[in-house]
């Protein structure tokens, strides 16, 4: 029943934004039809900043939408209603509580996660985690390593260890993150 009323809930933010794009069009083509086109560089880049000026606002607000959480916004995990606070992971594409984020990236400290707050949203790196008051506490998260069955120079097996230093290491992903 919960799954039905998020999709339900997505197919009328997708309808939402549809409808901005619909009017996007028509007000570009209207627009286009009040431009005169010229052949000179510097009129076809007047052109298109005009054409940008006018339809700056209808994309501003189709984005700050299709970021924005809804009010009905449900936890992919436990269902919870979370509509002031959750965390969006654009890796697994999953709106997510606090506790329930916490819970399934902790293994996973390499996900681009996302805060949105009640007025305002930031990433968070791997090493943050949303505390359920809102704040954001900075934690030691472990990197998953996998230690190799046997030693590359010896061939002996369970030869290799695993130790913990002091110093940190910065790891980029494929992403860049």
């Amino acid at each position: 029943m919960k799954r039905l009323a998020t999709l339900k809930m997505r197919v009328e933010r997708i309808q939402d934004e549809a409808s901005i794009e619909n009017a996007s069009l028509v007000t570009q083509s209207q627009a286009q039809t009040r431009i005169s086109y010229d052949r000179t560089w510097s009129k076809r880049r007047e052109n298109v900043d005009a054409g940008w000026d006018i339809n700056r606002n209808t994309y501003l607000s189709a984005f700050i939408k299709h970021k924005a959480l809804s009010e009905r916004e449900v936890c992919c995990n436990c269902h919870i209603s979370i509509p002031y606070l959750a965390v969006r992971c654009n890796t697994c594409h999953a709106n997510l509580c606090p506790e329930c984020d916490w819970a399934f990236h902790f293994k996973r400290p390499f996900h681009y996660r996302e805060l949105f707050g009640e007025s305002s949203s930031r990433p968070l790196l791997p090493s943050e985690c949303v505390h359920s008051n809102g704040h954001v506490v900075e934690i030691a998260v472990p990197v998953p390593l996998h230690i190799p069955p046997d030693c590359a120079d010896c061939a002996e097996k369970c030869t290799v260890q695993l130790v913990s230093g002091s110093s940190c290491i910065a790891i980029v992903t494929k992403d860049g993150h």
